[in-house]
């Protein structure tokens, strides 16, 4: 049975990055997102790469939706948790209804997905892997919500991170403090799968910084 790891909040950046570096160590992968077209393009491009992938619809906001496309992935290892509601409005303009929209995806939908997947990874002494931002810490007024969501998911990795170490599961977020760029040496999609990878090797403790 192969390895398998679950990208949710699936994308044509880091997330298909992610996709490729661990689909080279023999992963299987499972991409999820909410956009069915985009999802088998992606899964095409990483079956011609040789990867094996499939697919699950899911709306990481919708606990039903996610809990459905997580439960029993025999030989589930990894969640890759990489949906982000990116939005941006001036902060003085927000409503109380785009704020909790937001955060169901930014915050809610990680621990739906850790609970849902966390029988299978105790059972492989997985990890969770979190895409985090430089704005959890550094917030901008035109970003409000998703600085609020950054930082509420930093905080929210740290308590399952607590929680999920006696059971032998790895949570690990990598604040990206730059905009991710092909064209910048650091801050691209493919160095950062490869941190990605490091982590879940090296099972580096708290928050990683790039």
């Amino acid at each position: 049975m192969k390895n398998k790891i679950a990208i949710i909040g699936a994308g044509s950046g880091i997330s298909q990055a992610v996709a490729h570096r661990f689909g080279q160590e023999g992963y299987e992968v499972v991409l999820i997102a909410r956009n069915a077209a985009r999802l088998q393009e992606r899964v095409a491009e990483l079956q011609a790469a040789g990867i094996v992938a499939t697919s699950a619809v899911a709306d990481s906001s919708q606990p039903d939706q996610l809990k459905q496309a997580l439960t029993g992935l025999d030989g589930l290892r990894v969640v890759h948790y990489n949906a982000a509601a990116l939005r941006s409005a001036d902060v003085l303009a927000e409503t109380a209804e785009s704020l909790l929209q937001d955060f169901a995806v930014n915050v809610v939908g990680l621990l739906t997905a850790v609970q849902a997947a966390l029988p299978q990874l105790e059972a492989q002494r997985g990890s969770v892997l979190i895409t985090g931002g430089g704005l959890a810490k550094h917030p901008h007024p035109a970003y409000a919500s998703l600085a609020l969501g950054k930082a509420a998911q930093a905080n929210l990795a740290n308590s399952l991170a607590q929680a999920v170490q006696p059971k032998g599961v790895y949570v690990g977020v990598l604040q990206i403090n730059a905009q991710v760029s092909e064209s910048d040496a650091v801050h691209n999609p493919t160095a950062i799968a490869q941190r990605f990878w490091a982590m879940h090797t090296g099972r580096t403790q708290g928050e990683v910084e790039l």
